[in-house]
């Protein structure tokens, strides 16, 4: 059961396979993450399976050592996003990984399908835009919302299996209010006064800096990320149980995701009102 169940640690680990030049960087990347989370490996690939394909991605595969044991795949001809959808669902994957280059061009078919994989999916989901596996300088964006505690939690986890070298928290309390939003100016800063909260992160031992967006100056996560040389970018998903209105009102993901100049990761917390 996907619901409610705590979005880390990363049990299990999907990979939408797609058969290009990338395909060989993925996998490897698969393979760095689940060794660092000590997950179950899931390939998904949404097309015919062929001889030709087969054998491509089996050789990929075992040069990574995959294997029955620690992988399963699937090969599925329904509609794209629904047939991956279904699979996370099915495996209760933790985090999906998306990639790479081709993400960018949104009017292309695969663009569109990272989009929708990105706003739909139950689970966290890893964007690769550029064949670099580092992710030492990370950004991460703390609105003022009722999930962003739990959000930052899994995040910081993220952080320290990466051993990342600096963590910027970017406080956008101020650009982001809803119906479901926390009151309250530098919320970031009322999570932080948390003694518990600050317990788990020095033991993880994260070097952890807070900003807080000012309203004249700050566009976006993308644009504060690019300034700070960042490699990856971490945000809140949008939340499935609102209103079609209040959803798009409230998404910024879409804004950011044909822009992005480094990795994004997306969590998806799995509050019971999601």
């Amino acid at each position: 059961m996907i619901k409610g169940k705590p979005s880390h640690p990363f049990n299990t680990i999907a990979l939408a396979v797609a058969f290009n030049d990338d395909l060989d960087f993925l996998v490897s990347e698969l393979k760095r993450h689940c060794e660092n989370h000590g997950s179950l490996a899931v390939f998904i690939h949404h097309g015919k399976k062929t001889g030709e394909k087969f054998i491509a991605l089996s050789t990929t595969l075992t040069k990574y050592g995959f294997h029955d044991g620690n992988s399963r795949i699937y090969w599925e001809h329904a509609s794209p996003a629904s047939s991956i959808l279904q699979i996370c669902k099915h495996e209760v994957v933790d985090l999906l990984i998306l990639g790479l280059s081709q993400n960018k061009n949104f009017a292309q078919p695969f663009g569109k399908l990272t989009q929708e994989l990105a706003n739909k999916a139950k689970c966290s989901v890893l964007i690769y835009t550029t064949p670099s596996r580092s992710m030492k300088r990370i950004v991460i964006e703390a609105d003022n919302h009722r999930k962003t505690e739990h959000a930052l939690m899994t995040a910081f986890y993220f952080s320290e299996r990466e051993k990342a070298e600096e963590v910027l928290v970017l406080d956008v309390a101020e650009q982001f209010v809803s119906g479901e939003s926390v009151h309250g100016d530098n919320f970031s800063q009322e999570i932080f006064s948390d003694s518990k909260f600050n317990q788990s992160i020095e033991r993880m031992a994260l070097n952890v800096k807070i900003e807080t967006a000012s309203t004249e100056n700050f566009e976006d996560i993308a644009e504060y990320a690019k300034k700070k040389n960042a490699e990856l970018i971490i945000v809140n998903s949008v939340d499935h149980h609102l209103q079609i209105f209040d959803r798009i009102s409230q998404n910024h993901i879409d804004v950011i995701l044909p822009k992005l100049p480094c990795h994004l990761l997306i969590i998806h917390s799995r509050l019971i009102e999601e």
